[in-house]
């Protein structure tokens, strides 16, 4: 039989008029023979064309862009530090050079003398506008900072960790049996795991001896069902964490977990720092595509927030992120690209080609993730489609369709649609046994074209038990 669905699509949208009708986004010069410079300021999306030679602070004041200085701009606060962006910018009309703002100044180099300065990072106070440039506000800058609220719905799960924990007893060494540190941990495992071939890292066992000694040869080992080790620490330890993260184009959410009790223990979030090359996704791959270290710049970018937010929700419960295990990543393809350090142009232009649409896992370390434990690990779960990411997958793994006897969902598509949130509505049909995927573009809608059907990718047992579907 023949399944159809009507979706009402509704915009709405929000335009806000500045005081006495003037519009802050695109001031005009005073006089037509004073030379400007467009900016354009992220996260805000504040806009708009200066005098040149005017300093980043003033440009700020100017737009209503929101960036702090408690010290008349004098160089001494510290508060005003920014982050320029060189590149070329299609979608927001700019092409920016190294040269489109002015050298480092004595008030900025006296301040990174002094107190230290990030790289990269400019005092807005002191350096001036030459040229069009991108600018990026970092959250510590910011007067009123975003607050990004990304709570965790609570599940019934059960918990089924790829890893045992062994509390292991290692032979100190003797001038009778000459082994080494790595064998006598080998020989102390098997009692725990006979059946597996045990794996380690250079790292691991370079500094085996002093950790076992650490704990006078009493260690707590994590070992993977591969025989993989991806964390021991010296003693007895009992409480281990994993970090699930959604790195969305926007914004990026961390939730720490107890590994042992599946509670969410602390959750973070925050704008995604690579906004300031391009807000959307498009814009992003056409950064990559124009700029020669363009993927390197933004999978170093979405790599050190990721760092920081789980060392954050770590504080937050005074949690050491030695006893962070691994890290659980899901997002777009775009995102999981970058973040990944993949090409994402591929995914601009139909057919939309993967680099990979496999789960991947590595030591996190290696990818710039610190705030874990020297062995831990990062995962991300498989994409589906050229633009149906692991997020999807995640939403329908934890949702578990499947498991609704009558398949409610198929007879309700909005609510099947409101149960994931995206720019771009997603809709998820379910006939029988067998998971639909459609991408819904509102433009097209409006347009009077017609939906097309995505890809079946996930297929549910046949046999009468709900079982979770393999991806």
């Amino acid at each position: 039989p023949a399944l159809s669905c009507v979706m009402v699509v509704e915009f709405h949208s929000s335009v806000g008029s500045p005081p006495n009708g003037s519009d802050l986004s695109e001031p005009n010069a005073h006089d037509s023979d004073v030379a400007t410079a467009k900016v354009f300021f992220t996260p805000s999306g504040k806009r708009g064309a200066v005098e040149v030679g005017s300093t980043v602070l003033d440009a700020a004041r100017l737009l209503g862009v929101d960036l702090d200085s408690v010290c008349g701009g004098r160089g001494i606060c510290g508060r005003c530090q920014i982050v320029p962006s060189f590149g070329d910018f299609p979608k927001r009309g700019i092409t920016a050079k190294e040269s489109a703002l002015s050298l480092l100044s004595p008030v900025e180099s006296r301040y990174r003398k002094l107190h230290g300065l990030k790289r990269k990072r400019r005092l807005g106070c002191s350096c001036t506008i030459q040229s069009d440039v991108v600018i990026d506000v970092p959250p510590e800058s910011q007067v009123h900072r975003q607050v990004i609220r990304k709570a965790a719905d609570r599940r019934d799960i059960t918990i089924d960790l790829d890893f045992k924990i062994a509390w292991i007893t290692v032979d100190k060494p003797s001038m009778h049996r000459p082994e080494g540190s790595w064998e006598r941990l080998q020989k102390a495992l098997r009692e725990h795991f006979p059946d597996l071939e045990f794996v380690a890292s250079i790292e691991l066992i370079a500094d085996l001896r002093e950790r076992l000694e650490l704990g006078n040869h009493l260690a707590t080992v994590a070992v993977r069902s591969n025989g993989r080790i991806i964390g021991l620490w010296p003693g007895y330890v009992d409480k281990f964490y994993g970090a699930a993260i959604d790195l969305g184009s926007t914004t990026i959410s961390v939730h720490l977990t107890d590994l042992k009790t599946g509670e969410v223990v602390a959750s973070v979030g925050r704008m995604n720092p690579q906004i300031r090359f391009g807000e959307d996704l498009m814009s992003r791959v056409s950064y990559a595509m124009l700029n020669k270290n363009g993927t390197t710049e933004m999978t170093r970018a979405a790599r050190k927030v990721i760092s920081e937010l789980v060392a954050a929700a770590a504080r937050q419960r005074r949690i050491p992120t030695s006893h962070i295990v691994e890290i659980v990543l899901v997002g777009n393809p775009v995102m999981h690209h970058i973040f990944w350090g993949f090409n994402p142009t591929p995914l601009g232009h139909a057919p939309f080609v993967l680099a990979s649409d496999s789960p991947r896992c590595a030591p996190a370390r290696k990818l710039g993730v610190n705030a874990v434990h020297k062995f831990g690990e990062v995962y991300t779960l498989p994409l589906i489609a050229g633009h149906v990411g692991a997020d999807a997958a995640a939403m329908l793994l934890s949702e578990a369709p499947w498991k609704t006897a009558n398949s409610g969902n198929t007879k309700n598509p909005r609510a099947n649609c409101s149960s994931m949130s995206a720019p771009m509505p997603r809709l998820f049909l379910l006939p029988r046994d067998e998971f639909w995927r459609a991408r819904v573009q509102p433009v097209l809608l409006l347009r009077g074209h017609k939906l097309r059907m995505g890809n079946v990718r996930l297929r549910a047992p046949s046999s009468a038990s709900a079982s979770t579907p393999k991806l």
